[in-house]
C-alpha cells in the first residue's frame, strides 16, 4: 500500500513539473546566451574537462580581471553533459524538435519569433534539453523539500510533546491503560485520548508535561463518577466493557489520535511547504531561465546534505543500556553520513556559491536543537520526571557506572568535533577557491548593476541595503511584480531617514529580531554548562537540568529561529550586499534556496493554526452545544482549506502565466517594462528589441532614455551609433560609435563595426583619405592604444596624398602618428598595457614588458620620421624628381645602415608594412632602380618570402652590373641619376660594382640554401667577378693615391672573405662566370695581385 508521504511527494513532483511544462518551447533568453551559446566549455568538445575548473561560469579564465568570479564547474559540466546527451539522441527524436523550433522562430507573429534573430546558434544546440532538465530537477527538489519539511515538522512535533511515530502507539496505549485501570477509572473518550497523548509523549520526549484544554494535569485523573466531574454525569461510553475490550478499543483510538496529530502537525504542513515551493512564482527565473540551473542543481545537493547531517546528529540519544563495544560501531555509523553531508555541501558550492552556507545551517541545527549531552534529557524520560535519577554508590563509595561515565564524557565532545569538522570544511573550500580564482570578490560591477556600491553617502548605502532586503521579502510574501532585470534605477536609492520606505525595512528587521529574542539563544550557554556538570555526576547539577529544562514553546521558538536564520537568511547572505558588493541589485533566481525556509514557515503557520483550533474547541456537555461546536469547527476548517487552496491556485496561475514571459527575449523585456520602466538596462534591451523589429525611431528613444537614466552607462552609445547608421545619419552614427570605443563592455563590437564601416567607405571612394585618417586616429586613442596599426593606417593615407602630389596633407597626417608616439616615448600616456588588450587580445596586460614597449615606440618614431621626409618630397616634387630620389636613397641608407626594424614596424600578418607599401609605390614608377630592387628583396625576406627576395637580389645585382657596362656611365647618370645611400653623391662605378657584388652574394647564398631557383654557382662567380672588376677599376684611377689605396684595401678584404667561403665549398672552384674563367682561376689571379701589391 502506498504511504501518505509517497503520495504527497508524487503530488509535489507532478505539480512542480506541470506548472513549468509551458517553458519547453522557450528559447535562449537574456543571460542564457552567454552561459551556454557563447561558452566554449559547454559547446566545444575540444575544451578539456579540466578547463571547467579553471574558468568561471561564463567560460572566461577565472583569474582574469574581467571575470565575474562565479566558480560553478559542476553546473557547467551539467550543461555540457546535457548537450552531449542531446547530440546522441536518435535523429528521429531530435529532427521533429528542430523543425518545431524553426516554426516557433518563424513566429507567424508570435512572440517567440525573435528569440534567435540576429544571433548565431550553435549547430545541434537546442534549448529544449536544458529546459527539460531544469523542470525535472525542480520537481525533484520539490520532493526533497517535502521530505526535508517532514523531518523538521516531525522534529517540531516531538519538541511540542506530540509523538507522530505510529510504530509504538499500540504499546504506549496498553501501558497507559494498565496503569490507570488499576484504580478502576472510567474515562470519556476525549479525556482518555488527551491523557494518553500528553502523558506518554511527555515521557518520550523529555519535555515538561503540557496541559491540554485545562482539564488534565499530571498522570492522575479524578474519578469520572465523582462530584468533581461534570463531563460524564450520564454518558459513560465504555463503562460496561471488559478490560480486554477496553484495551483493544483504546489502542485503536490512540492509533487514530496519533494519525490525526501526524496529519495535522507533520503531513499537512509538510505538504503545504512542498507545494508552496513547487508553485511559488519567484522561482520562475530559476526554472524557466537556463542560467537558473545553478540554483536548482545547488538545491539538489544541499537538501540531502542537511537531511543526512540532521539524521546523524539526532541518532545519538539512545545510548542507555548499550554495551561498550557498540559505541565504536555507532560512532562510525554517525560520522559516515556526516562526512557524506560535507561532501554534498562542497558539491552544492561547486554548483552555486551559496551551497557552502549549508555548513552553517548544520552548525545552527547542532547548536539550537541538539542537546549538548545525550543523557541530559533522557533523565526526563523516566516515569517520574520530578525525580531525576541520582548516582547510587556501592559499599566502597564508588559509582557502579564509572566506565560508562568515561565513555559518556568522551561523547560529550562530539558536538565540538562536528563543529570543528564543519569549520574546517568551510575554510578548505574558501582557501581552495581563492587559490583557483585569485580573488573571491567581483570587481567589475557598475552603478547600473548595483547602485548600492555607488551610493552618495554611507547612510544612503545602509538604508538602501536594508530596503533591498525588504524588497526581497516582498517577493516572497507577495510575488505580484516580477522582472528579469531590477537594475538602476528601477528602485531608487533610499537617501534619507524620512523616506517612508524605511518602514518596510524596520518591519522586516523587527520581525527577525522578535523571532530571535523569543528563542532566547543566549540561554544556551547556561543550559550547556548545566548539562556539562550533570555529565560529571553532580546531584545539584542534575536538579538544575530538570529545573531549567526548556519548555515546548521555547523549543519550538528555537526551531523557528533555525528555519529563519539557517534556511532563509543564511543562503541569502551572499547576495545581501552586507559582506561584500555583488554584481546585481535584485535577482529573483537568488531566492530559490532562501525560499525553502519561507515555505517551511508557511507550513508552520498552518500547523500552529490547526493546533490552536484543536485547543479552542473543547468537548461540550449538551448535545446542542456539541452540534454548534461541530458546525463552527467545520466552517473554520473549510475557511482554512479554502484559503490555502486559493493561495496555491494563485501561485500556480501566476507561475504558469509568468512562464510565457520567458518564452523569448521580446516577451521577457516587454514584461520587464511594466515593472521596471526606469531601469537603464531594461530600456537598453527594449531598444535592441525594437531594432529587431526594424523600428529604428522607437529604438533610438529607448537608447536615449537609458542614457538619461544613467549618464555613465556606456552601452547605449554603441547601439545609438548603429541605429543612426541604419537611419542614414552617418556622421552622428560614427561619433556615437567612436565614443563607444571607450566602453570596455562594447569596445570590441564598436571597433569591429567602425572598421567595417571605414573599409566600406574607403573602398567606395579610394581617393578619399578621411575614413583612413579617422580609423587611424581611433586606433591611436587612449582606449585602444593600437599604436602600430594606427600609424600604419595613417601612412596609407599619407601615401594617397603623395600620389595626389599633396605633400603638406601627407605631413599633417603623419604628424598625428608622431605626436602619439612622442607621448608614448615620454610616458605622457601611461597604461598601454592595461588599456585595450581586453579589446584586441586576451593576453594578460600585466605580462606585457613595459620597458621594451617604450623601446619599440622609440624605434617606430624614428622610422616614421625618416619616411615622412620621403612622403613630403614625393608629394611636393613627384617620384622622378631629383629631390624625391635623394630623399628616398637617404631613407634606404638609414634602413640598411642600422635600422632594419623599419622594414617590419607595425606589420600585421596578411597585410604589407608601411615600408613595403612605400618602396612598392616608388618602384612601380621606376622598375629599373637597383636600390629599390635590393630593398624590395630585403623586405620580402623578412616577411617570409625568400624566393621572391632572391629574384629581386639577382635583378638588383644585374642592374648594378650592367648599368655602367660599355662606358654608358655618364649617359645613364644624366638621364636617370642613381645616387649613393647618402643621397648627396651620384653613385660611382666602384660603388655600383660593390653593390652588384653584394647583391650577387645574397642571391648566391639563398640559392645555395635551396630556397631559390637561382644557381648558386653562377651567382657566386658573378659576385666574385664584380669584386675583382671594382678592384681593377680602382687600381686604374688617377685620383688621390691614398684614397685609392683605402678603397682597394676594403675591396681586397671583401674578396678574401668571399674566397674563404669558396674554399669551404670545393665544388664552387670549378664554377665559371661571364668571363669564362673559373672561380679557381679568379682566386689565383687575386692572389698574384695581392702579392704584387704587398697587401
Amino acid at each position: 500500500m502506498i504511504s501518505l508521504e509517497a503520495l504527497s511527494s508524487a503530488l509535489c513532483f507532478a505539480l512542480a513539473v506541470l506548472v513549468y511544462i509551458n517553458t519547453l518551447p522557450a528559447g535562449f533568453a537574456f543571460d542564457d546566451n552567454f552561459a551556454v551559446i557563447y561558452n566554449g566549455d559547454v559547446t566545444n568538445d575540444g575544451n578539456p574537462i579540466t578547463g571547467l575548473f579553471q574558468n568561471d561560469f561564463w567560460g572566461q579564465n577565472i583569474r582574469s580581471d574581467m571575470s565575474h568570479k562565479s566558480y560553478r564547474p559542476f553546473t557547467v559540466l551539467s550543461f555540457r553533459v546535457a548537450r552531449v546527451l542531446w547530440q546522441y539522441l536518435p535523429a528521429s527524436w531530435t529532427t521533429p524538435v528542430h523543425e518545431w523550433r524553426q516554426l516557433i522562430e518563424k513566429g507567424d507573429g508570435g512572440e517567440a519569433g525573435g528569440s534567435f534573430k540576429g544571433k548565431s546558434r550553435h549547430p545541434g544546440l537546442d534549448p529544449l534539453v536544458f529546459h527539460f532538465v531544469n523542470i525535472l530537477l525542480h520537481g525533484a527538489v520539490s520532493c526533497l523539500v517535502f521530505k526535508f519539511a517532514t523531518y523538521l515538522f516531525r522534529k517540531r512535533a516531538k519538541l511540542l510533546g506530540i509523538d507522530g511515530d505510529l510504530k509504538n502507539s499500540s504499546l504506549q496505549s496498553s501501558s497507559l491503560i494498565s496503569s490507570s485501570h488499576a484504580d478502576a477509572q472510567v474515562l470519556s473518550s476525549d479525556e482518555v485520548l488527551l491523557h494518553d497523548r500528553d502523558s506518554v509523549n511527555a515521557k518520550n520526549t523529555g519535555l515538561r508535561h503540557r496541559t491540554i484544554g485545562g482539564t488534565i494535569k499530571g498522570s492522575h485523573l479524578k474519578d469520572p463518577g465523582g462530584p468533581g466531574n461534570r463531563l460524564w454525569s450520564s454518558n459513560r461510553l465504555w463503562s460496561a466493557q471488559t478490560r480486554d475490550d477496553w484495551d483493544e478499543d483504546l489502542n485503536t483510538v490512540h492509533g487514530l489520535l496519533v494519525l490525526r496529530d501526524d496529519l495535522r502537525q507533520v503531513q499537512l504542513p509538510s505538504l503545504l511547504a512542498g507545494l508552496a515551493f513547487a508553485l511559488h512564482p519567484v522561482h520562475t527565473e530559476a526554472v524557466a531561465g537556463i542560467v537558473g540551473h545553478a540554483e536548482v542543481l545547488c538545491a539538489v545537493f544541499s537538501i540531502p546534505a542537511m537531511l543526512l547531517y540532521f539524521n546523524a546528529v539526532d541518532g545519538n540519544y539512545d545510548r542507555r543500556d548499550k554495551k561498550l563495544w557498540m559505541f565504536a560501531h555507532e560512532a562510525a555509523m554517525q560520522w559516515l553520513p556526516i562526512m557524506i553531508a560535507v561532501l554534498l555541501s562542497w558539491s552544492a558550492a561547486l554548483c552555486k556559491e551559496i551551497g557552502i552556507t549549508t555548513l552553517g545551517v548544520m552548525m545552527l541545527y547542532d547548536l539550537l536543537l541538539v542537546p549538548l549531552h545525550p543523557e541530559g534529557r533522557q533523565w526526563l524520560c523516566s516515569s517520574s520526571p520530578s525525580k531525576p535519577p541520582t548516582k547510587k554508590k556501592d559499599e566502597e563509595g564508588q559509582s557502579p557506572h564509572k566506565g560508562r561515565a568515561f565513555w559518556q564524557a568522551m561523547f560529550y565532545q562530539e558536538r565540538w568535533l562536528r563543529m570543528a569538522l564543519l569549520c574546517a570544511a568551510g575554510f578548505l573550500y574558501v582557501k581552495t577557491r581563492s587559490c583557483v580564482a585569485g580573488d573571491q570578490l567581483v570587481r567589475i560591477y557598475r552603478k547600473v548593476e548595483n547602485p548600492i556600491a555607488f551610493a552618495p553617502s554611507p547612510l544612503s548605502g545602509l538604508l538602501s541595503t536594508l530596503h533591498l532586503h525588504a524588497r526581497y521579502a516582498i517577493l516572497l510574501l507577495w510575488p505580484q511584480h516580477l522582472s528579469a532585470d531590477w537594475s538602476f534605477a528601477c528602485i531608487p536609492l533610499v537617501e534619507e531617514l524620512s523616506d517612508l520606505r524605511n518602514l518596510l525595512s524596520l518591519g522586516l528587521y523587527l520581525s527577525i529580531f522578535w523571532v530571535a529574542l523569543m528563542a532566547r539563544p543566549w540561554a544556551l550557554l547556561a543550559e550547556w554548562a548545566n548539562e556539562a556538570r550533570a555529565a560529571s555526576g553532580s546531584p545539584g547539577a542534575q536538579v538544575n537540568v530538570v529545573e531549567q529544562t526548556i519548555s515546548p514553546a521555547l523549543a519550538v521558538r528555537r526551531w523557528r529561529l533555525l528555519v529563519l536564520l539557517g534556511l532563509t537568511l543564511a543562503p541569502f547572505l551572499p547576495a545581501s550586499n552586507l559582506l561584500f558588493y555583488v554584481g546585481t541589485f535584485i535577482g529573483e533566481r537568488l531566492m530559490y534556496m532562501p525560499s525553502l525556509g519561507f515555505c517551511i514557515l508557511l507550513g508552520e503557520g498552518l500547523a500552529t493554526l490547526l493546533e490552536h483550533l484543536r485547543d479552542f474547541y473543547r468537548p461540550c456537555q449538551s448535545s446542542s452545544g456539541r452540534w454548534l461546536v461541530s458546525i463552527s469547527k467545520s466552517m473554520v476548517h473549510l475557511l482554512v482549506a479554502t484559503g490555502l487552496m486559493t493561495m496555491l491556485m494563485a501561485y500556480s496561475v501566476k507561475t504558469y502565466s509568468r512562464n510565457w514571459d520567458w518564452l523569448s527575449e521580446e516577451a521577457l523585456f516587454l514584461s520587464a517594462q511594466k515593472v521596471c520602466w526606469n531601469s537603464a538596462k531594461v530600456q537598453l534591451n527594449s531598444g535592441i528589441l525594437e531594432r529587431r523589429r526594424l523600428d529604428m525611431p522607437r529604438a533610438l528613444q529607448h537608447f536615449n532614455l537609458a542614457r538619461t537614466i544613467e549618464p555613465g552607462y556606456c552601452e547605449p552609445d554603441y547601439w545609438m551609433g548603429l541605429t543612426h547608421i541604419n537611419m542614414g545619419n552617418t556622421v552622428a552614427g560614427l561619433e556615437e560609435l567612436e565614443k563607444a570605443v571607450g566602453c570596455k563592455y562594447v569596445a570590441a563590437d564598436a571597433t569591429s563595426t567602425l572598421n567595417k564601416i571605414y573599409q566600406a567607405m574607403h573602398q567606395s571612394e579610394p581617393s578619399n583619405t578621411l575614413p583612413l585618417v579617422r580609423w587611424g586616429q581611433l586606433l591611436l586613442n587612449s582606449h585602444l592604444m593600437r599604436i602600430h596599426e594606427g600609424c600604419s593606417t595613417l601612412e596609407a593615407a599619407a601615401l594617397i596624398h603623395t600620389q595626389a602630389l599633396d605633400g603638406p596633407a601627407a605631413a599633417r597626417v603623419l604628424d598625428l602618428c608622431l605626436t602619439a608616439l612622442q607621448d608614448q616615448v615620454l610616458g605622457n600616456d601611461t597604461g598601454l598595457a592595461a588599456a585595450a588588450n581586453v579589446v584586441v587580445t586576451s593576453v594578460d596586460p600585466s605580462l606585457l614588458p613595459v620597458g621594451s614597449t617604450k623601446h619599440l615606440f622609440k624605434d617606430l618614431k624614428a622610422c616614421v620620421s625618416a619616411r615622412r621626409q620621403v612622403y613630403v618630397a614625393l608629394g611636393n616634387y613627384g617620384a622622378r624628381a631629383r629631390l624625391a630620389r635623394q630623399a628616398m636613397y637617404r631613407y634606404i641608407g638609414f634602413v640598411r645602415n642600422g635600422m632594419p626594424v623599419c622594414r617590419t614596424d607595425g606589420w600585421i600578418k596578411g597585410s604589407p608594412t608601411s615600408h613595403l607599401q612605400l618602396i612598392h609605390s616608388i618602384q612601380s614608377l621606376d622598375a629599373h632602380d637597383p636600390w629599390l630592387q635590393l630593398e624590395w628583396g630585403e623586405a620580402m625576406l623578412l616577411q617570409g618570402r625568400p624566393q621572391e627576395a632572391a629574384r629581386h637580389f639577382s635583378a638588383g645585382a644585374m642592374l648594378f652590373h650592367t648599368l655602367y657596362n660599355g662606358g654608358a656611365v655618364e649617359e645613364q647618370q644624366v638621364s636617370n641619376p642613381i645616387y649613393d645611400l647618402t643621397g648627396e653623391k651620384l653613385l660611382s662605378v666602384v660603388g655600383s660594382l660593390e653593390a652588384a657584388a653584394e647583391a650577387y652574394r645574397r642571391a648566391s647564398f639563398m640559392g645555395h640554401l635551396g630556397i631559390s631557383d637561382m644557381a648558386p654557382c653562377e651567382m657566386r662567380t658573378r659576385g666574385l667577378e664584380s669584386w675583382m672588376s671594382a678592384l681593377s677599376l680602382v687600381n686604374k684611377m688617377t685620383h688621390s693615391e691614398a684614397a685609392s689605396e683605402a678603397v682597394m684595401k676594403r675591396l681586397a678584404s671583401k674578396i678574401k672573405e668571399e674566397l674563404r667561403v669558396i674554399a669551404a665549398t670545393p665544388e664552387l672552384r670549378e664554377c665559371k662566370g661571364d668571363s669564362g674563367l673559373t672561380v679557381g682561376r679568379l682566386a689565383d689571379t687575386f692572389k698574384n695581385w695581392v702579392s704584387s701589391r704587398n697587401m
